[in-house]
């Protein structure tokens, strides 16, 4: 469908990849209803579009709108906003107030791809740089994102074998009590040298924390 739309509407296509970032918070609250609540969510989203766009459920979070109605970034803001702004209301569903939690990258042709396939990766891409950042609900895709996970990626694959390469170093800096001008304790700071050079810690500790490995290192 969307190689579809793009060989006949090629001055103008954008994919939106949409995450619902609060889902599984939504399906405790209303795991004892029988209505669908994402029905109610994706009629929404259908509100806003026209006859040339779609949607599909990729997930069961995860949303992707094919945007053919739209000739330019600007439209794509201005839609953008409008939809963000509607989802701040929330839907009532069985006596329920539900809010959605939404994030979303975005990719347009033909800067961003020529196939489905790298539409929708490079939208995703865009939306793995955004989930994290609670000031920004949305994001557009550019080659330096790409770039930014698979420097990620390399460097989990690294991190992996840098406590059995000894690459890790531990240097300790002296807390100083200066009125009494008397050492008092000493902060432990973890360095990491590779081959990527000398890694901020502010780079890899977070990436560490999820390598349950690093958290049982012996410091000595």
């Amino acid at each position: 469908m969307i190689d579809k739309s793009i060989s006949s509407n090629p001055p103008k296509f954008s994919i939106i990849y949409f995450s619902i970032m609060n889902y599984n918070n939504i399906m405790i609250k209303m795991k004892d209803s029988n209505q669908n609540f994402l029905d109610d969510f994706i009629d929404r989203i259908k509100a806003t579009l026209n006859g040339e766009d779609f949607i599909a459920q990729i997930t069961k979070n995860n949303i992707v709108i094919g945007v053919a109605s739209y000739a330019n970034r600007e439209e794509i803001e201005h839609f953008l906003k409008e939809f963000f702004s509607q989802n701040k209301k929330p839907i009532n569903l069985e006596g329920n107030e539900l809010f959605f939690d939404i994030k979303a990258g975005i990719s347009m042709y033909p800067e961003n791809g020529t196939t489905s396939y790298e539409f929708i990766i490079n939208a995703y891409i865009a939306l793995e740089n955004v989930i994290n950042v609670k000031e920004i609900k949305y994001k557009y895709y550019e080659p330096v994102l790409k770039d930014n996970i698979e420097k990620d990626i390399r460097m989990n694959l690294f991190l992996r074998n840098a406590i059995s390469n000894n690459e890790l170093s531990v240097y300790y800096q002296p807390q100083v009590e200066i009125e009494k001008e008397k050492t008092v304790g000493a902060e432990a700071l973890l360095r990491w040298n590779k081959q990527l050079g000398i890694i901020s810690p502010g780079e890899f500790i977070p990436l560490a924390e999820k390598q349950v490995k690093l958290l049982n290192w012996d410091i000595g």
